[in-house]
């Protein structure tokens, strides 16, 4: 990715990749990314118990044109072989009974809600990251992310474990994946930390630029949420749809909003990497070529306009 990957700026997420989809989806989702252009992949210990690194590291095992990301830190490690198989009984069972396979469920809101249990202990990490490298198929893991962790939990032992592994020449890049509040001025003067991933675009406030190699994830919110929010006030806001028609941007409907959401990101934060999920070959490459779509300076200008006036009434 920009200023670190040998890939393009857009990775896709591994969230697409869980017990819920089949190998044979799994494969088609992975090789309409790669027929896109998209070169590096985004996963975690946690995705589907492992569902998901399993899936990708079926998906891309001898390629030596991809990066991948996964993260340690979040939840409790499982077996990733034994799990694979729990998952496939469970969509026999679903299958034979005529039942769906369980699809993924709308996150709630944090506010209100505990912080998830994280594991930064060093056993803990070893155990998670080897665990990792035989799932996907890897000696290297390109970049080891610290999901959900905390500024407490950054502390001379873990300092000592990553730069262990990138010693070893077992991780090549370490970052942080979190929403915990103080993560960043910890990690500020921290050199052996080169990359954050978390949430971003158009829809909420974006933070100041910092020295780290930026990857930003759920453009459209968690389960789309933000993109569907935005929509309903853009149909209610009469001078919000003027200001948009007259631009030339098309924003009619979810797709075409989206669409508009990646090329202004890609315009409008040159120094991010983004990470897409879909289940959807189709979309894959829809979503992928937006980003690519030119904006003129006018167009930019209506939409950070319109971008602004929907993120103050958001965040009343």
């Amino acid at each position: 990715m920009s200023g670190a990957f040998p890939s393009s700026r857009i990775g896709l997420g591994g969230g697409s990749l869980m017990g819920r989809t089949s190998r044979s989806d799994s494969l088609r989702i992975v090789g309409a990314a790669l027929e896109a252009g998209i070169r590096h992949f985004d996963t975690a210990r946690s995705y589907g118990m492992g569902e998901s690194e399993l899936a990708l590291g079926r998906a891309l095992a001898g390629r030596d044109d991809v990066t991948i990301t996964t993260k340690v830190g979040l939840g409790r490690g499982r077996n990733p072989v034994g799990q694979s198989a729990v998952l496939a009984l469970a969509r026999r069972a679903l299958a034979l009974r005529g039942n769906p396979a369980p699809t993924a469920r709308a996150r709630p809101s944090a506010a209100g809600h505990s912080a998830p249990a994280t594991n930064f202990d060093r056993e803990h990490v070893l155990r998670s990251v080897d665990t990792s490298r035989r799932a996907l198929r890897v000696d290297t893991i390109d970049c080891l992310l610290l999901h959900e962790v905390a500024a407490a939990d950054i502390d001379e032992r873990l300092e000592a474990v990553l730069k262990g592994l990138m010693h070893d020449g077992i991780v090549r890049r370490v970052g942080i994946a979190t929403s915990r509040p103080g993560v960043d001025a910890r990690v500020e003067g921290l050199d052996w930390v080169s990359v954050e991933q978390k949430s971003g675009g158009p829809f909420v406030p974006e933070g100041g630029q910092t020295r780290l190699i930026s990857m930003r994830h759920s453009l459209l919110g968690p389960g789309g949420g933000w993109l569907r929010d935005f929509h309903q006030w853009l149909d209610a806001d009469a001078g919000a749809r003027s200001l948009i028609g007259a631009s030339g941007v098309k924003m009619d409907d979810e797709e075409s909003i989206a669409a508009a959401v990646f090329a202004y990101s890609a315009a409008t934060q040159p120094a991010s990497n983004f990470i897409i999920a879909s289940s959807s070959p189709g979309r894959i490459l829809r979503n992928v070529e937006a980003f690519v779509v030119p904006l003129e300076d006018g167009q930019l200008s209506v939409l950070a306009q319109v971008f602004s006036a929907y993120r103050s009434e958001a965040l009343r």
